[in-house]
């Protein structure tokens, strides 16, 4: 019997396998099926093929566990293969366009036409998802790191707005001038600058919990108290130098000054000490939704990290939205203590003016975060705004002691800039106000948990009472206390009811940088 045997790729349950078909040319015939054309094949012949099919199983499965070559219907993984594919298509498949099936091999079994059978290929494609296709692709999944709770404690650093307003407390000049701020030779001694320029420092505590593993419903709050700069100045005489503190004299319509030393008669000696503070704290806590998330399908991997560290792969970003309650405190104390002795009247006199500002803000805020992590580096920004309403609070209070030689101290509601039945008591209005916020922060991660943070904070509050601005120059001297240091006769209230209350209102801003731990569990 004389023939030729033809190599050829069935497929069998998507799996390629390589077949031996026999053709008889003498009797011109062909088998029609593979059992068929072996049953004739000479002992030889059938060594051949087993040999052919032990090679190709060696070829085809080099990827699979080298003690299973030969069962290859049962073990050859369930992937589509081109067994001739070129360089270019053993490229991972995302790098890859998708092609189209070309020319099925026939199937085992299948009737063939007599004659010689050439070899053909065939490739087909695999399907992946679309963001193993595509650089960025948007994800459902928890992006940032995977602890449900977390919170943060920051010392804060921080610069607050100072008061431009505050009028002139204490001057000096010749003698024959009087201390008043229209003299040629008058000096102010305070305040000569804007108030609050040094830095102040407090503390933040953030925290946060999210409600489900996918990291896209939580809560979070936080809770800031800032001790503000503070303010002191501090001047005393034997008489001279000269100091006086000014005012404009609404009786006589002129500029005026109260003498606190001098050696001009009758002479005096004293003193003159200022003190200012401001305090800031908020308060807020908000819902918080994820709005979308990005994570890069072919991010390159984190280098020397610890396995215990719960890291993400490089370049994740989120953004969520915040909505929920934001309360701001800022309170204020400008303060002015006078001690003046004249000989001449065996008196000192203490005096004292208080200015007191309260400001409480309650409104709805909404922002936004936006988050970036980079293997042990992250990066935050978080803008707010807040609107709602401030009740701004002004409490003016003043009196002066006079004690005489071997006598019973005389105590007077009134001081100087702060008089009763004028602008003493507490007076409080309700104002629309916004308070804008935003923070930028880097974070590094120390340990598996712990988290070190550097950053950014800008707080800026519209329509707020400031103490400085709340002093009323002008004054009034016949509503000074009966006792006083300007006026030996008792006066008689009359004319103009000044001081008054301004209810006067400013921007207000706090700005500086935070230094902080965050721990997660």
């Amino acid at each position: 019997m004389s023939g030729q045997f033809f190599p050829t790729i069935a497929v069998f349950r998507d799996i390629p396998v390589l077949t031996v078909r026999y053709s008889d040319r003498t009797a011109a015939r062909t088998t029609d099926s593979w059992k068929s054309s072996m049953s004739t094949t000479p002992l030889g012949m059938h060594l051949l093929a087993a040999a052919m099919l032990l090679v190709a199983s060696s070829v085809l499965g080099a990827d699979q566990n080298p003690n299973s070559t030969i069962d290859l219907l049962d073990d050859w993984p369930r992937q589509r293969i081109n067994p001739r594919r070129s360089d270019a298509e053993r490229r991972p498949a995302y790098q890859r366009v998708p092609g189209q099936l070309v020319t099925p091999p026939p199937q085992v079994g299948a009737s063939l036409p007599v004659g010689d059978i050439e070899l053909q290929s065939f490739e087909t494609t695999q399907e992946y998802p679309q963001s193993m296709l595509n650089p960025v692709a948007m994800i459902a999944s928890p992006v940032g790191p995977p602890e449900a709770w977390w919170v943060n404690a920051e010392y804060l650093h921080w610069w607050i707005k100072g008061m431009k307003n505050t009028p002139p407390l204490i001057t000096t000049s010749n003698f024959s001038d009087g201390g008043r701020v229209d003299a040629t030779s008058t000096r102010i001694l305070f305040p000569t600058n804007t108030l609050f320029r040094t830095p102040g420092f407090g503390g933040r505590v953030r925290f946060g919990h999210w409600w489900n593993t996918e990291h896209t419903e939580g809560i979070v709050g936080d809770l800031v108290a800032l001790n503000g700069p503070d303010e002191r100045f501090s001047i005393t005489s034997n008489g001279s130098p000269l100091i006086a503190r000014p005012f404009f004299d609404t009786a006589t319509a002129s500029q005026n000054a109260e003498i606190v030393a001098t050696t001009d008669v009758p002479s005096r000696s004293g003193g003159v000490a200022v003190e200012a503070n401001s305090d800031l704290y908020t308060a807020g806590i908000a819902w918080r939704w994820q709005l979308g998330a990005l994570r890069p399908a072919r991010a390159r991997p984190c280098r020397n990290m610890p396995a215990s560290f719960q890291f993400l792969p490089s370049g994740d970003i989120r953004l969520d939205f915040t909505c929920g309650y934001r309360y701001a405190r800022l309170q204020e104390r400008l303060s002015i203590y006078e001690d003046v002795t004249i000989p001449i009247r065996s008196t000192r006199f203490d005096v004292e003016d208080h200015f007191r500002t309260t400001n409480d803000f309650n409104g709805a805020e909404i922002g936004l975060n936006y988050m970036h992590h980079h293997c042990r580096w992250s990066f935050a920004l978080q803008p707010r705004i807040a609107f709602g309403s401030v009740r701004q609070r002004t409490r003016i209070d003043g009196g002066t002691r006079a004690t005489t030689s071997g006598g019973t101290p005389i105590i007077e509601s009134g001081g100087l800039l702060a008089l009763s039945g004028t602008n003493i008591g507490t007076f409080t209005r309700d104002e629309f106000s916004i308070l804008p916020q935003v923070d930028a922060r880097f974070g590094y991660r120390i340990k598996d948990r712990l988290t070190l943070t550097l950053g950014y904070s800008l707080v800026y509050w519209m329509r707020v009472a400031r103490p400085g601005e709340q002093i009323d120059f002008s004054v009034n001297p016949n509503y000074l206390p009966s006792s006083n240091p300007f006026d030996p006769s008792p006066p008689t209230p009359s004319g103009p009811r000044d001081p008054r209350p301004l209810f006067a209102d400013a921007a207000f801003w706090a700005q500086g940088l935070n230094l902080g731990l965050e721990y997660r569990f």
